[in-house]
């Protein structure tokens, strides 16, 4: 397998944080490398945050400036997963949930912060968010 690749840079702002800066290609896979300077998003993370800005402010550059402005918080937002750079910005809204896929023997670390959420069989009910990954097959 070739793991070789041209470094490459390119200057932009981050529409996760608002940082304005060089994103640096690090690795051969060009979605999860072109990381923010100041909070490490990578370009997947950066093109996942314009999408719902899209959705919610198509005007405001950043996840960061919708929170300044509160143009997050009377939202409800699904996030399936426990890392990342939205945290920091939905972490504190009332309407924000996260989920995470716990293996059977694992079910039991669930919590009523981070449930247990098989993304086949999604157990939230349909439009019960403003934002996410609700997707249910044959509806």
């Amino acid at each position: 397998m070739d793991t070789e690749y041209q470094p490459d840079s390119y200057s932009g702002e981050c529409s996760v944080c608002g940082s304005v800066g060089d994103f640096v290609r690090e690795a051969r896979a060009i979605r999860e490398t072109y990381r923010c300077p100041t909070c490490r998003a990578s370009l997947r993370e950066r093109a996942q945050a314009r999408c719902i800005l899209d959705v919610i402010a198509p005007a405001l550059p950043s996840l960061a400036e919708a929170g300044n402005r509160r143009v997050l918080e009377s939202l409800k937002i699904y996030e399936p997963g426990t890392i990342g750079p939205f945290r920091t910005y939905f972490g504190s809204l009332k309407g924000y949930q996260q989920s995470d896929y716990y293996p059977e023997d694992r079910r039991a670390d669930a919590t009523a912060q981070v449930p247990h959420q098989d993304l086949e069989a999604i157990t939230f009910a349909t439009g019960a968010f403003d934002l996410g990954a609700i997707v249910k097959s044959g509806v």
